[in-house]
């Protein structure tokens, strides 16, 4: 099977953010890569509208996880037939043609400019070629989006070389990107090439040509032009663009091919390699390697220095922890080991454990679900004994001390740690950081267990674990909110989803936010057959636009737990037609953990407790594919021993 056939990278890319087609963008990269180049059509956001012929101003170099979050260290290349630079250096809009989307290339006809503009990626960069149709006035120009950017040629070296500051969060000291652009001999026409100004953004190039067909290699780095300069030639080097393209697609072959299912129809095997592909684009990549030394080195955003060892930034793991790593655990344990060594450097290097990062730590996610990652990988055995204790380290760390900078530790750790809860009067979204809290403290317990800790360390952790049971109200069978005097907030609607409760979570919800303590929530609610009773009564009135809520990932799985396996089946079909009706991935908020999930359904089993030792943290349920295999092995919910 050719699996890159596949893909549709485009798949909720509507340039819109509603929930069922927004707020994915088109990315041509290899997994994981350090950058990525995506499709922009208007001088903002880069986005990608499927529907007809789109103006579009160029291929942007990008680090934009998603339409909700920012970017940093990029750029926008565009082609030009004109040698006059469009007013303050605003690209123009073209009608395209004919473009081509996909994981290991990006091709856009331009038709004004009567242009085929393609590129191809390596991990920290790219070859990029051009074929104009015309024989004069062909070029390419170069133009910054945000930062203080510069550029100059080397006509000697035949080499653009370029910076730029930007980063739209505002959170990475000193942050520099370095542009390394070589070209062939003999195609670039040096007296009509020129910088031009962009105002506060400083400094945009353009570039003459004077052949029809251009090809150009490009690298970045965070540390240095000479390192860009490395980077270029260890990934790309003498190759040519065919050369590349070739490495690329056998990449994604590869990657993809991890699971290989018998589909029931063309339509899921499209869904599902989708689904798939989008899972290897984040975390991004942010070490490279060293020319002197060869050893794996990084910048460091929280003092703009050069450090040693992998780092991986652009994860928001409130999201990504309940799905994404959890697959990683079965088809990409060696990656996932990198990964886990690189976010532990930003550890290394701060003394915080990281919660969501683009480039540098954002912190707009409250609570530190890191600690799940961390407590999956060891319970797994993913990863060395060394890491885990540095993991165990940074988790002791968050969950007992207050950070003096807001966007470290948890929110409200010391009172966390002195009422067992988190007062509503000082703390917004008490209920929803609680439940978060005590299962990072049931993930801090998993962890000590495994290194061999104190049976008594294992205790206290395994004790405040429990804390979620403070809330219940058995009045109302709510998780609600209490005041610093043990004073409790009577809920007594369901559905709202304000005040004690985190964004895209209602009353009812957090509920379903103790998967390590199933048991305890069986008990605070009477039994079984009167959880089951409020779980059909409150998902009742769940509606298309709130269906794809986060909490609810796990809804069908409890079913199953609780042995209403036929509800349990009723509601992944219910939400794998989302899919279908989205033609993939329907979460507008995050369609990295809702592919995984769909990914999982399709397997028939379900990650309900990421760091659970063993088989005990999944759910079975029913295959939706006659067969599969995971790495060449067959699959079947029945041998999921036999993969973790």
């Amino acid at each position: 099977m050719r699996y890159l056939s596949y893909v549709n990278t485009r798949m909720n890319d509507d340039s819109q953010t509603d929930r069922l087609h927004g707020c994915a963008l088109s990315y041509t990269q290899l997994p994981w890569a350090m950058v990525s180049f995506v499709p922009q059509t208007d001088e903002g956001t880069p986005r990608f509208s499927p529907r007809g012929l789109m103006p579009s101003a160029g291929i942007r170099l990008s680090h934009c996880i998603d339409m909700q979050s920012g970017d940093y260290g990029t750029f926008l290349m565009a082609p030009q037939v004109d040698k006059t630079v469009p007013e303050v250096g605003k690209p123009v809009q073209s009608c395209v043609q004919g473009s081509v989307s996909r994981p290991h290339e990006l091709s856009i006809r331009f038709l004004e400019q009567q242009c085929t503009f393609s590129v191809t990626p390596t991990l920290r960069g790219g070859m990029l070629s051009l074929h104009f149709d015309r024989t004069d006035n062909r070029g390419i120009s170069f133009y910054p989006l945000m930062g203080t950017n510069t550029w100059h040629y080397d006509a000697e070296t035949r080499t653009l070389f370029g910076t730029t500051t930007g980063c739209s969060a505002e959170n990475a000291v000193d942050f520099k990107m370095y542009i390394v652009i070589r070209l062939g001999e003999g195609t670039v026409d040096t007296e009509s090439s020129h910088s031009f100004s962009c105002d506060s953004l400083g400094e945009g190039y353009q570039l003459a040509f004077l052949e029809n067909d251009v090809t150009a290699s490009l690298a970045v780095s965070y540390l240095s032009t000479e390192q860009a300069e490395y980077n270029l030639t260890t990934e790309i080097g003498s190759r040519s663009y065919t050369q590349l393209l070739n490495i690329a697609e056998r990449c994604w072959e590869e990657h993809l091919g991890r699971i290989a299912i018998q589909g029931t129809d063309d339509r899921q095997l499209r869904i599902f390699y989708s689904c798939l592909y989008r899972v290897f684009l984040s975390p991004h990549r942010a070490y490279e390697w060293d020319a002197v030394t060869n050893e794996a080195v990084h910048y460091c955003p929280l003092d703009g220095t050069k450090r040693r060892g992998v780092r991986y930034t652009d994860i928001d793991f409130s999201l990504a922890y309940r799905t994404v790593f959890p697959l990683y655990a079965l088809i990409a344990r060696r990656e996932y080991a990198e990964m886990l060594e690189g976010f532990l450097s930003d550890f290394r290097d701060g003394g915080w454990l990281p919660r969501k990062s683009a480039m540098g730590e954002i912190g707009c996610m409250p609570s530190t679900m890191i600690d799940a990652v961390i407590a999956d990988a060891a319970v797994k055995g993913i990863g060395t004994r060394s890491l885990w204790a540095l993991g165990l380290e940074g988790m002791l760390r968050h969950a007992n001390r207050n950070g003096q900078d807001a966007r470290f530790s948890r929110y409200g750790a010391e009172y966390y740690c002195k009422l067992g809860y988190l007062p509503m009067e000082r703390y917004s979204s008490s209920v929803s950081l609680t439940m978060d809290a005590a299962y990072g403290d049931y993930c801090i317990a998993r962890v000590a267990k495994v290194l061999g800790h104190d049976p008594a360390l294992v205790s206290l952790y395994d004790n405040r674990s429990k804390n979620g049971r403070r809330l219940f109200d058995p009045k109302t069978a709510l998780m609600c909110g209490k005041t610093e005097k043990d004073c409790q907030c009577a809920e007594t609607d369901p559905y709202t989803n304000e005040g004690a409760y985190a964004e895209g979570v209602c009353a009812w919800q957090a509920n379903l936010a103790l998967p390590h303590d199933t048991d305890g929530l069986i008990q605070l609610h009477g039994g079984t057959d009167a959880l089951t009773e409020r779980l059909d009564a409150w998902s009742a009135s769940v509606g298309e636009d709130t269906l794809w809520a986060q909490a609810l990932y796990s809804l069908p799985f409890l079913y199953r737990l609780l042995g209403k396996h036929g509800t349990a089946d009723q509601w992944v079909e219910k939400l794998v037609r989302i899919f279908e009706l989205a033609d993939g991935c329907p979460s507008g908020a995050d369609p990295y953990s809702a592919a995984a999930w769909y990914i999982f359904a399709t397997l028939g089993v379900y990650p309900f407790c990421p760091g659970m030792p063993g088989t005990g943290g999944y759910v079975r349920g029913q295959m939706r594919v006659p067969s599969a295999e995971i790495l060449g092995g067959p699959w079947k919910p029945e041998v999921l021993e036999n993969f973790i």
